[in-house]
């Protein structure tokens, strides 16, 4: 990654930055000439000395104080003249609007796609950091990182360039315009404008050193967070509630402090920076009056002069807001690119997308092996080994770190500090992932599961294959913006399985291996007793629900042939099921949602309608009362604690 700020985002958008520049460009001449109108309808349009039927050049042409109304301009009625004017006027809004709405929409995508850019780029490099500096970093404080803190360089990605190009610009227009009108007005526009310029960057300065600050205590306390979490047997067995909260609790302080001073600061400079931008109008009013008294400058000049002045205002605040977010977004940059490259990251080469070719095969040797911890400590020391094709090997001796270290060496996990590991002749530091990933396995004592089907566990180290290119349109446009983001090309949601690295050609013969496998390792009943309680919809899985209701009809037929019917009660809408619960009679199906859970059947407007219609309610009302009575009458005298609470749980002993 770019080191700094502005080169990481020319880098990657300098087409679309220039294309931002040169239509906020192409805005400037619109705005100028949105300030000259209204002046131009104040001093010549509404008069306060003409009446109705007097006329106006409407083309009134100076070039540096030539007249060239003569050759171009023409006469025009005065109301016709004030509506044509006003009628223009209205079109120059309707530009400036429409231009500062594609500027601002333009700036938006080119945010986002740099905001995924990086955010990309942050967890590629997560996935090269070594596996010590996890044991540093908690995965909180990852999510922290690439998440809330990656978020405000968003907006100033789109602004980098633009904004200082549109705001600079705007200020400079403006500030033509009113020397155009009269030096004295440009003058007394521009005469506090070094004052703020040096005051409010001094300022924002401190504020930005306790936003630094801020930030590194939010980042402890996201892993402090973490670790409470991690941790939280421990904390309830050993009776750390109080001492952890006091922890917390301290660093929330921490962070309440610096956020206090950051008010403090922020409010005094936003004061100071008020009271000077409304110093120049007092100018204004003063030198502009003077002027138009002493027939110096007209009144529609001076208007004009106020108005495009509220405008230079906002520009000339943009443009110091926009340097107090260039210092933040800079120190922002900074710590995160100094947080994604620790000591010790795997190379980027390693990591490429080509697929497996190739076996590894032949002698492993090591020589001088070597692992150094992050505290200097060498859990592996000069180690030297040889271990032949094929054979099985077990380590003996040593700590059992050294033999988790050197197992994570083996199946290149952890790259070594000294010395090097060999197989048939190749560094196995140089090997890439997609190579050593797919032909060694390791096996550790705690195995992982992914939140994701138990088929995608089970084939994890087959899914290595980048899928085929897809016709769908919807994946053909978010593939576009995924490359125009510098993302994957690849759909995650297709199939990734390489049936050639596990000798098979189709997923039929592959699903037949797994079920061989499930047997060996004495898994295959409870594969099949999960997968007899999973749910599965006809939208997702249309075979499966038809081969179900196939597989009804005739398990219902061979009862009946067996004379077993009566073993089970098939439901039948048109009869009472007493074999299961009234409240699965009534609703005839499985509950979505808590609304008609069981607990909450009796208490639903529909379900009391229905029991009312019907008049059932007075009766399980009866039923329910009669079977109180009779737990009251069975469960009387029996003391606290006593075994029967836990053979009948359908009561307990509080009721």
């Amino acid at each position: 990654m770019h080191k700094n700020l502005f080169g990481f985002i020319w880098h990657y958008s300098k087409k679309q930055q220039i294309t931002a520049i040169l239509i906020t460009f192409v805005s400037f001449p619109f705005l100028y000439f949105s300030f000259d109108l209204p002046k131009t309808i104040i001093n010549k349009a509404i008069p306060g000395n003409t009446g109705v039927g007097s006329t106006s050049d409407l083309m009134d042409i100076q070039v540096f104080g030539y007249n060239f109304t003569e050759l171009f301009g023409f006469q025009m009625a005065q109301i016709p003249y004030l509506f044509l004017l006003c009628g223009a006027l209205l079109l120059l809004v309707l530009i400036n609007g429409a231009l500062k709405m594609r500027i601002n929409t333009y700036k938006g995508i080119m945010a986002e796609r740099l905001l995924r850019r990086m955010r990309y780029m942050l967890l590629e490099r997560t996935l090269r950091f070594p596996l010590p500096h996890f044991q540093k970093t908690s995965s909180s404080e990852v999510v922290t990182m690439v998440t809330a803190e990656v978020e405000p360089l968003g907006g100033f990605f789109g602004d980098a360039f633009a904004l200082v190009a549109f705001q600079g610009g705007t200020f400079l227009t403006i500030v033509f315009f009113m020397f155009m009108q009269s030096p004295m007005i440009g003058f007394a526009a521009l005469a506090l404008v070094p004052l703020q310029g040096y005051i409010i960057p001094l300022l924002q300065r401190r504020i930005n050193q306790l936003h630094k600050k801020r930030i590194q205590k939010v980042r402890l306390l996201s892993n402090q967070v973490g670790e409470t979490v991690s941790n939280i047997q421990e904390i309830r067995a050993q009776n750390q509630n109080p001492r952890a909260l006091a922890k917390l609790g301290q660093q929330l302080g921490q962070i309440f402090w610096i956020r206090l001073e950051i008010y403090k600061r922020k409010f005094f400079m936003k004061f100071i920076n008020n009271f000077i931008s409304q110093l120049t109008p007092l100018l204004f009013y003063s030198i502009g009056g003077l002027l138009a008294i002493l027939g110096h400058l007209s009144i529609g000049a001076l208007v004009a002069a106020l108005a495009a002045y509220k405008e230079m205002s906002a520009a000339w605040k943009e443009l110091l807001g926009y340097y107090n977010r260039l210092s933040d977004a800079r120190i922002k940059y900074e710590q995160l690119t100094g947080q994604f490259a620790p000591k010790g990251m795997l190379d980027a080469g390693l990591f490429n997308e080509s697929t497996a070719s190739g076996q590894l095969k032949g002698t492993i040797k090591a020589q001088g092996l070597t692992w150094i911890d992050d505290d200097g400590f060498k859990t592996l020391d000069n180690a030297s080994f040889q271990l032949t094709d094929g054979s099985a090997t077990i380590i003996l001796g040593g700590s059992g770190i050294s033999r988790t270290v050197l197992a994570q060496l083996l199946s290149r996990v952890l790259l070594p500090s000294d010395g090097r590991l060999m197989i048939d002749n190749h560094d196995m530091a140089t090997l890439s992932a997609s190579l050593t990933g797919s032909r060694i396995g390791l096996l550790t004592t705690d195995p992982v599961m992914f939140n994701t089907s138990i088929l995608d566990n089970l084939v994890l180290g087959l899914q290595n294959q980048p899928p085929e290119e897809t016709e769908s349109s919807e994946w053909l446009t978010e593939k576009a913006e995924s490359l125009a983001s510098g993302n994957s090309p690849y759909d995650p949601d297709q199939s990734w399985i390489n049936y050639s690295a596990a000798h098979v050609s189709e997923s039929e013969e592959l699903f037949e291996q797994i079920t061989q496998l499930l047997t060996v390792v004495e898994l295959d009943e409870d594969m099949y007793q999960l997968g007899l309680n999973q749910l599965i919809s006809k939208e997702t899985h249309p075979e499966i629900t038809q081969l179900v209701l196939t597989a009804r009809s005739k398990v219902h037929k061979k009862l009946t042939e067996q004379g077993l019917e009566e073993t089970v009660h098939i439901y039948d809408f048109n009869q009472y099921n007493t074999y299961t619960s009234v409240a699965t009679n009534i609703l005839f199906g499985k509950a979505i949602d808590d609304s008609f859970s069981y607990s909450n059947l009796a208490k639903h407007p529909l379900i009391l309608e229905l029991l009312e219609t019907h008049q059932l309610k007075s009766i399980f009302f009866d039923i329910g009362l009669r079977g109180a009575e009779l737990m009251l009458d069975l469960f009387r005298g029996i003391p606290e604690g006593h075994p029967i609470f836990d053979q009948y749980r359908f009561i307990s002993e509080e009721k």
